[in-house]
């Protein structure tokens, strides 16, 4: 089951430089999705896109497990049947790290131009874990062989939408 949630405005700004939407879009995104689990609940899986009408939507996706659901976005961003310009997946999953297993919030974005894509994983330490709600610094696992923009360059994209005003020194120290 999909559950049709809204259309919104996000990246407006960019729109000639699909790359640097789709950061836009991904941090809009993350950020989103750090709102949804801050008090300790699970994040729905959620697939954003731009169609070409210029149209941001935000689909939740409810299938049978949540394995299911990230599974139907992973196809949804391979598939494109939604003929996007651009698509972000969230989900809540772990990541290994040197000194053991952590929750993150993983974030898959590509544009469609040129199939960009890239993966990003927060971790993050839930508040019934530590004194407080705590998100360390994002783990770049997938990037494109070549692009028309320096990673900085998509990277800022990805934290002016997110919200973080001194990027990456706001988050806690690294895992």
């Amino acid at each position: 089951m999909i559950i049709f949630v809204s259309s919104l405005c996000f990246g407006e700004g960019i729109k000639k430089d699909q790359e640097k939407e789709s950061a836009f879009m991904a941090g809009f995104l993350s950020a989103h999705a750090f709102y949804s689990i801050v008090d300790g609940e699970t994040l729905i899986p959620i697939y954003a896109f731009r169609g070409k009408d210029e149209k941001n939507n935000l689909v939740r996706l409810t299938q049978e497990s949540l394995e299911d659901a990230v599974n139907f976005g992973r196809e949804s961003l391979k598939g494109n049947e939604n003929e996007a310009v651009v698509a972000v997946l969230a989900y809540d999953g772990y990541i290994p790290l040197d000194d053991g297993k952590y929750d993150a919030i993983f974030i898959e974005f590509l544009n469609y131009v040129n199939q960009n894509k890239y993966i990003i994983a927060i971790p993050y330490r839930h508040k019934y874990e530590a004194k407080a709600f705590t998100v360390f610094k994002p783990k770049l696992l997938e990037l494109p062989a070549k692009s028309d923009n320096s990673l900085e360059e998509v990277m800022e994209s990805f934290w002016v939408s997110l919200g973080v005003k001194y990027h990456i020194d706001t988050f806690a120290d690294p895992l």
